[in-house]
């Protein structure tokens, strides 16, 4: 028989290597990839200045337009956009009530610009009557986006609206009226009183005694609260029982 050269065993070797081959010459596998994170929870608010529907919101990772309760949705820690058409209306931290005085920093019911987005907001009301909630119509929503921005700071807020004004008139076929200032403030307050407004009841306790009871309600109409409680003094404690939030 005849003999293999030695570089023909040479070569097989290193062939056998260079595949491989023997025992335990191959690389370990790699570890298994982490799992990735959950999707973040995707929340929902209320915008309000009564129920406000067709209002366009926008977040870094939501949008679409408010329905018939204001509902929007957005992510914990994300700020919210509010606007219609070209008009953006203000933006505020994401959560479960927004009204106009979060839009304005350090906004309040008296203040020129959050009484001029109320005021707006109530000349878009299809219906005219924001008692029932506010609703932008479809119409006008489709014309708004030829809308320049506004001002809402200013003390000439007519002025200011004449285009949109004048469109609002003719697409709704409607007087589209103006509020007034007063109005405005009026109706952010009775909308906040409605929003607060229930019965509360809760126990008050001292070293984790419980020495007493308390029940208050908030009326919707004014805000004014009307209590009764028992016991000595001590801490409050409660929940509500229930609250009107429509």
């Amino acid at each position: 028989m005849k003999k293999k050269s030695i570089w023909t065993i040479l070569v097989a070797a290193i062939c056998v290597s260079a595949c491989g081959g023997g025992g335990g010459g191959g690389t370990a596998p790699p570890p298994p990839l982490p799992p990735p994170p959950p999707p973040p929870t995707v929340l929902s608010g209320q915008f309000k200045d009564a129920n406000v529907s067709g209002l366009a919101y926008l977040t870094p990772n939501q949008s679409g337009e408010t329905d018939a309760l204001g509902t929007f949705q957005y992510q914990a820690g994300e700020t919210v956009e509010f606007s219609i058409g070209g008009v953006i209306i203000g933006s505020a931290p994401g959560d479960a009530i927004v009204t106009p005085i979060d839009l304005v920093p350090g906004g309040t019911a008296d203040d020129t610009a959050v009484q001029n987005i109320i005021r707006v907001l109530m000349m878009l009301d299809q219906d005219e009557d924001p008692t029932n909630g506010i609703g932008i119509s479809q119409a006008v929503r489709d014309v708004a986006a030829n809308w320049a921005a506004v001002d809402f700071a200013t003390n000439d807020l007519a002025n200011e609206l004449v285009t949109i004004i004048s469109d609002v008139a003719s697409v709704d076929s409607r007087a589209a009226a103006l509020p007034g200032a007063a109005t405005a403030s009026n109706h952010i307050r009775e909308t906040l009183y409605c929003t607060l407004a229930g019965v509360f009841t809760g126990t008050r306790t001292t070293g984790g005694d419980v020495v007493g009871s308390i029940a208050f309600i908030v009326d919707p109409l004014t805000g004014e609260i009307l209590s009764s409680y028992t016991g000595s003094t001590g801490n409050f404690t409660g929940t509500p029982v229930s609250a009107d939030t429509a």
